[in-house]
């Protein structure tokens, strides 16, 4: 009898937790796919995906930039200079200050093209009725989301 009781499921237990966790996969997949949590998401990775990208060349403008007089390390051709950068410290030379890069740009970036969203959605429920918009007026609305980002 002991051998069956070891072989059958337990049902009770183990469902519920796992009923829990498609509970909360379900409300995750819901709060992710709404248009403006999605498009903040979207521009915090686009952000960090670009920075990352660059890194290699933003450290070694940073190397340029911070020769003194009597420093000759760094005076040389870009080339040169991410070749010995990869030479003397590898793949981590090239991502240093990578981190803080991408902690400064997500945020940036995903309020960027979260508003972007935002404000295209307003102006095309708001416009829909409307006549067509003149050029100057066209020039006004699509630079509006980058004047409120600045400040």
């Amino acid at each position: 009898m002991s051998g069956n009781s070891q072989n059958a499921p337990m049902a009770g237990p183990t469902a519920s937790p796992i009923k829990s966790q498609v509970s909360r996969l379900i409300q995750f997949r819901s709060t992710v796919s709404q248009p403006v949590f999605a498009a903040f998401l979207a521009g915090g990775v686009a952000g960090a995906v670009s920075r990352t990208v660059v890194s290699p060349l933003e450290r070694l403008k940073i190397l340029f930039q911070i020769q003194s007089v009597g420093r000759e390390e760094y005076k040389m051709s870009v080339g040169k200079g991410l070749a010995k950068m990869w030479r003397d410290e590898g793949w981590r030379g090239f991502m240093r200050g990578n981190g803080t890069n991408c902690i400064r740009i997500v945020p940036y970036s995903a309020v960027q093209f979260g508003s972007y969203g935002f404000y295209k959605r307003y102006a095309q429920d708001y416009l829909s009725n409307q006549p067509p918009l003149p050029p100057s007026a066209k020039h006004l609305a699509q630079n509006y989301p980058a004047c409120g980002k600045q400040w």
